[in-house]
């Protein structure tokens, strides 16, 4: 159809691309009820999947016509470059961007739990609290902060021993691996790793 009505086509496109970027597209979503999965914070920016700008929601509508199109800015942002609306494009990415830095669901940043190391001369002390969710571990790798070749590892779940744990270095002693049959750390759990 492009190619028989070029001009046709150029207003369906620029028609939709301009209704996408103003009934799905949120600046904020603390306006918008995510649901029934929610994929982005309230003060992060946003695709809705559906949006109904006259209210007139039907009342059977899809399970999941409330959530967050996660990810869609690329794929948008990639269509509006191609037909030159730049200006769009950016502001897309940028919004995409700014959820996705690899700093706000990390731990280090976020708030899912800690992870905090620390040593003496005797031994090595790693702990790992979880604040909601369930960590499962098999495997560990953790900095050698001893700076040789440990011999034993403790490892309590709450104060309870866990009894299944090896332990192996690298060649140059800069990390311990931990192997574990499972372990599942839970809300308010602390898991303690002492290395000696």
């Amino acid at each position: 159809m492009a190619r028989l009505f070029p001009e046709l086509a150029r207003a369906v496109r620029e028609q939709a691309f301009n209704s996408i970027l103003k009934y799905n597209f949120k600046s904020t979503l603390q306006f918008h009820k995510q649901s029934p999965r929610v994929f982005a914070k309230n003060d992060e920016p946003g695709f809705g999947v559906t949006t109904w700008p006259s209210n007139d929601r039907p009342v059977d509508t899809p399970g999941y016509s409330n959530e967050i199109w996660s990810t869609y800015e690329y794929t948008l942002a990639a269509s509006l470059f191609k037909y030159g609306q730049t200006i769009d494009a950016l502001t897309l990415l940028k919004a995409g961007a700014s959820r996705y830095d690899g700093r706000l669901r990390t731990g280090y940043v976020g708030d899912w739990g800690d992870f905090i190391q620390y040593y003496n001369a005797e031994n090595q002390i790693n702990t790992i609290n979880v604040k909601y969710g369930v960590v499962e571990i098999t495997k560990l790798t953790l900095d050698n902060l001893l700076g040789y070749e440990p011999g034993t590892v403790d490892i309590l779940l709450n104060a309870v021993p866990v009894t299944d744990a090896q332990i192996s270095c690298n060649s140059d002693f800069s990390k311990v691996e931990i192997t574990v049959g499972k372990i599942d750390v839970t809300k308010n759990n602390n898991l303690e790793i002492t290395i000696k």
